[in-house]
């Protein structure tokens, strides 16, 4: 799972502000189709074994919530920033992809 650090930064690169549990979820893979459509029309739906170990592994990097003291047990409701050493890796790629673009 290691490998997949670099994907879940690439979620942060546009809006390194705040990413959504159901944009992590839907762009990482780690729900299907049907899922997905659960949730959207609010009918039963539960974390799958798959995203929970996602984010119980990505803890270290991701802050729940950040501004909140609250936090859903279900993953896809809460919102995610990155923890401070994690959003100086973003503000540094960015710069250097400023500077290879341009």
């Amino acid at each position: 799972m290691e490998e997949r650090i670099n994907d879940l930064l690439e979620l942060f690169y546009n809006d390194f502000e705040l990413v959504t549990g159901r944009d992590i979820i839907e762009k990482m893979g780690l729900a299907n189709k049907e899922y997905l459509q659960a949730y959207d029309i609010r009918s039963y739906y539960d974390n799958t074994s798959e995203i929970s170990e996602f984010f119980e592994y990505f803890r270290h990097i991701l802050v729940i919530n950040p501004g909140y003291d609250t936090m859903s047990p279900i993953w896809i409701n809460n919102n995610y920033g990155l923890r401070p050493k994690w959003y100086r890796v973003i503000q540094r790629e960015i710069k250097l992809r400023t500077l290879l673009d341009s």
